[in-house]
């Protein structure tokens, strides 16, 4: 953790200390006086203070981001959250808590996390030098709480003494984080955040499919500038979307095309503000000259499937009642990255099961269905995806919902191309 100069000052009264110790030079100091002068209230407010605003300002330009239920180390749905990143897939539930300017505000509410303990001191010619650990243990970071050695000064000059401290910054390392055994505030906040979660994923299950819709690679710029909270210049939305702008370096010419295209660029920009539902399609083999338009008007993105037809090859579920399914975010598969112009759109969770689900009562003849086609199956799979976030860095993220399934005779020409199955992997 980076230091930085000394920039507290503040003139002390010593309310609550012995008269006597203000009269003695700091090199004939007990230890035990030290320890006491190191001790004070006021001290200990300013150091609390300190925290408190440099590490929001900190956290106002560098958010961290925490897992509370990896934190936690507890099971949901039977997944240890610790041990398997396999929660990702299975119910979503562990979402990133963006720990801010204004979250750790909000810790402040109910009570003070923060303890300044293991005071210790020792006393020179002119000045005490005081060390101590600080303590933060919000709700948020259960059964955890972040320990930084801290270190002040106290100087007397003419029988006053002076508090000095260095600037005090909540760290990024996991050295600092302590495990603790969980306070009541950290066990209810946990419980409601889960239950937040779970009232959110359910909200996002409900979702009709008519509410997603195609989006195109365009479309991942404009989604960018209108939902990311960020303030961009006249001159970045030129940049950006303003091909005859950048297209010319004549100062004059520039500003002639700014006046005359840059309302209606923003205007389409907001066209596109609350969009959160998209979905990608699928990568046709022998594909039509009538091809599905995303919001802006060009074609839209249609992704390759990462092995679905091997359903028909896995063997029926008796017990957890489905085929084994393969695709993105299954099994070591990694997950569906997009991109256009510096924006990355990156779908790296699902809440939706490995797994092909069947009525019990259509399950055999399904299943040999699948086994008369599992040498001959080509699929075509449409994926609907919630935007869960917008990052700072030019990063959308996406919560894969549910994808829908359709398998095909391994067709070699658009008239041999039958459909044989299709359903929804949710």
């Amino acid at each position: 953790m980076k230091k930085v100069p000394l920039l507290l000052a503040t003139s002390l009264a010593l309310a609550g200390c012995d008269n006597s110790i203000t009269t003695k030079e700091i090199k004939d100091l007990t230890p035990d006086e030290v320890v006491s002068l190191c001790s004070l209230d006021e001290h200990k407010t300013k150091l609390v203070e300190n925290f408190k605003q440099h590490s929001r300002e900190h956290l106002h330009n560098n958010p961290q981001y925490l897992n509370p239920l990896a934190d936690a180390n507890i099971e949901i749905s039977g997944v240890n959250t610790n041990k398997s990143s396999v929660i990702h897939r299975d119910n979503g539930i562990s979402q990133q808590f963006v720990m801010n300017d204004e979250s750790f505000d909000r810790s402040f509410d109910k009570a003070n996390p923060v303890e300044i303990i293991d005071i210790s001191g020792n006393a020179y010619n002119d000045s005490i030098g005081c060390s101590a650990n600080l303590t933060y243990s919000p709700d948020f970071l259960y059964a955890k709480k972040i320990e930084i050695p801290i270190q002040y000064k106290i100087e007397k000059n003419n029988n006053e003494f002076t508090f000095k401290s260095d600037k005090i910054i909540l760290p990024y390392e996991r050295e600092y984080y302590k495990d603790i055994a969980p306070s009541e505030s950290q066990k209810e906040w946990l419980n409601a955040y889960v239950k937040e979660k779970k009232d959110y994923l359910a909200k996002l299950r409900s979702a009709s499919d008519e509410e997603y819709i195609p989006i195109s690679e365009e479309d991942i710029v404009y989604l960018y500038f209108a939902n990311s909270g960020r303030e961009f210049s006249d001159d970045e939305y030129m940049g950006v979307f303003s091909a005859k702008w950048n297209n010319t370096v004549d100062t004059f010419e520039k500003e002639d095309i700014k006046k005359a295209e840059l309302q209606s660029i923003k205007d389409k920009v907001q066209s596109y503000k609350g969009v959160s539902k998209i979905k990608l399609l699928p990568h046709i083999i022998y594909p039509t000259n009538d091809k599905t338009k995303g919001i802006d008007g060009s074609n839209a993105i249609t992704i390759m499937d990462q092995g679905a037809s091997i359903v028909t090859r896995t063997p029926y579920d008796l017990e957890k009642k489905g085929f084994e399914y393969i695709n993105y975010l299954c099994r070591a598969n990694g997950g569906i990255y997009l991109s256009n112009r510096g924006i990355y759109f990156n779908i790296e969770t699902s809440i939706r099961e490995c797994l092909l689900k069947v009525p019990e009562d259509q399950a055999r003849s399904i299943s040999k269905t699948f086994a008369e086609h599992k040498d001959n199956t080509s699929s075509e799979v449409t994926y609907y995806v919630q935007i869960s976030d917008y990052l700072p860095d030019n990063r959308i993220n996406g919560i894969l919902i549910k994808e829908h399934l359709d398998l095909y005779n391994n067709h070699y020409s658009k008239d041999e191309k039958k459909l044989f199955f299709s359903g929804e992997i949710n």
